[in-house]
């Protein structure tokens, strides 16, 4: 049924529901998409965000939804043509990336904290919130403009300025320079619900499914083609299977949801077999 969205996390096979989750929306994006808010709305249900019994502060965490909900049919909304990877099927990939990992990571971690798994779930709905396509002229220029955008167009008044200064700050994180940092600042630290680890999740999630060998070449395809009608120097080199290999090459898994996933020992498995 349209606008809803059956989203597979499976302890059984974290993997395996991902691969058919991610699958659903290719199927669905290319037939009659289904939309951000149903996806949205899976993510929110499975990670148990709809449950006022079950959150200590719900008023807050609905906030977090509600404004998360409105950047999503906002995104859909938007008449302008979408970039050719940036685009509603890329933040429902990273969407559903980041549910899977959270899930996981529920059950590693003894403290729930409902607010930051909303909080992050909210930043990675707006993370290329109006993406003009291409890359960054300057640090941080796109994510700056997404921050910005959702300033302008989206109305954040039901926040408490400290969740809005959160999801800003994870957005800002997206930026490709700074995901090794984030990485290292965490590389020694127990997981906790913080900025920190939160940033690490949502950088992994932005590029999970172009890790795997199911989608990865296709989304580089779709970013060569943006590149391209952004007049990006070199646009080809990524659509190639090196240039996939060398994008294996500079990514970095190091969440403990990311380890139970498989995903970096897949990703050397894919380097060291070429």
């Amino acid at each position: 049924m349209k606008n809803q969205f059956h989203l597979r996390v499976d302890p059984q096979d974290w993997s395996g529901g991902l691969i058919d989750s991610l699958s659903a929306l290719r199927l669905s994006w290319q037939q009659d998409w289904v939309g951000l808010p149903a996806v949205l709305m899976a993510c929110q249900q499975v990670l148990g965000l709809r449950d006022q019994d079950q959150i200590q502060d719900f008023q807050r965490v609905e906030a977090l939804n509600g404004y998360a909900m409105q950047i999503a049919q906002r995104i859909e909304q938007h008449e302008a043509p979408q970039p050719a990877y940036h685009n509603s099927l890329h933040t429902a990939d990273v969407l559903v990336s980041l549910t899977v990992l959270l899930s996981i990571q529920l059950r590693q971690t003894p403290v729930v904290d409902k607010l930051w798994l909303a909080t992050v779930l909210t930043a990675a709905v707006g993370h290329d919130f109006a993406h003009p396509g291409g890359i960054n002229r300057f640090d941080s220029e796109i994510e700056s403009f997404s921050v910005n955008s959702l300033q302008a167009q989206v109305d954040s008044s039901t926040l408490l300025p400290l969740d809005l200064e959160h999801i800003e700050q994870l957005i800002l994180n997206t930026e490709v320079k700074l995901v090794p940092s984030n990485h290292s600042t965490v590389a020694h630290a127990d997981f906790a619900w913080n900025l920190a680890w939160c940033s690490v999740l949502l950088n992994e999630s932005d590029i999970l499914a172009s890790a795997t060998p199911e989608f990865g070449p296709a989304l580089c395809q779709s970013l060569s083609q943006e590149w391209a009608d952004a007049g990006v120097e070199d646009s080809l080199a990524i659509a190639t299977p090196q240039g996939w290999m060398d994008f294996l090459k500079s990514i970095q898994f190091s969440s403990p949801a990311a380890v139970v996933l498989g995903l970096p020992a897949q990703v050397r498995r894919h380097i060291d077999s070429h």
